[in-house]
């Protein structure tokens, strides 16, 4: 699983622009049916990491972007340095997402689920049971993100 660590990525995945936020009413569910845009590497992944941006798309995707604590592909921990991030995609149809998170900022968060390869250049995660997104409280994330 090295090929992961190498791939996370490294700055924060841009917001998505209000154009790409229109016409993603219309590309999304070819990137679902694997037409464009995506590979699914049909592992699962658990990520704890800290909210860094948010961002409700028009097809209620509520995409969340994380700075790393951890991250396991199928039970196992991918070590990683400090710095790595990952975008969660979150369709709101499919998980049970906690409404203050628009209100939140730096909240740490678990978020399990498929683990995805978007096209544009970066992994994601995409949760699939109304479980698969929760917040910790800052004593519960790790000593080295408990202190910032």
């Amino acid at each position: 699983m090295p090929a992961i660590q190498t791939n996370l990525s490294v700055t924060v995945v841009p917001k998505v622009s209000r154009i790409t936020m229109f016409t993603d009413f219309s590309t999304i569910p070819l990137k679902c049916m694997g037409i464009q845009g995506r590979k699914d590497f049909h592992l699962n992944a658990e990520a704890r990491g800290t909210a860094v941006q948010h961002q409700l798309s028009t097809d209620w995707i509520l995409t969340v972007d994380l700075r790393l604590i951890s991250l396991e592909i199928n039970g196992t921990p991918i070590p990683m340095s400090n710095g790595r991030f990952i975008r969660c995609e979150i369709y709101r149809g499919k998980a049970r997402v906690d409404k203050t998170m628009l209100a939140r900022t730096n909240a740490v968060m678990v978020v399990k689920g498929k683990l995805v390869w978007d096209t544009d250049g970066w992994f994601e995660i995409h949760p699939q049971g109304r479980s698969d997104v929760n917040f910790v409280s800052k004593t519960d994330a790790s000593p080295a993100d408990a202190a910032r």
